[in-house]
């Protein structure tokens, strides 16, 4: 495997995180189905890195990195929607949204 598929892998493995994480929240895990949004937030932001700093970007990448970030957050929101009382939706919708914006400002800053 060449080093430029790093960020592919960990995008692969992002992916693959999903299941588990649906199972936790499915079962009302929510500490450890926290820990795997954790893990996949910062394979993320690690994939994104090592894609920018050395210019391993690819057309898989491109395309499946905001693939694996959607599938996550529709999985939790149904999930979500499902098994909890709705006010906790509103708050990891919350929650997420401003991690995104504190994440994109301290990128560009």
């Amino acid at each position: 495997m060449a080093w430029s598929q790093i960020p592919n892998v960990i995008t692969l493995l992002r992916i693959l995180l999903i299941i588990p994480t649906g199972w936790l929240l499915w079962n009302a895990r929510y500490p450890e189905a926290l820990v795997l949004m954790a893990i996949a937030g910062a394979s993320d932001a690690l994939d994104g890195a090592l894609a920018r700093r050395y210019q391993w970007d690819s057309k898989f990448g491109a395309a499946m990195d905001p693939v694996a970030d959607k599938l996550l957050v529709v999985v939790m929101f149904v999930m979500c929607l499902s098994s909890v009382d709705s006010s906790l939706l509103i708050v990891l919708i919350v929650m997420r949204t401003l991690m995104i914006r504190v994440v994109t400002a301290l990128r560009y800053t």
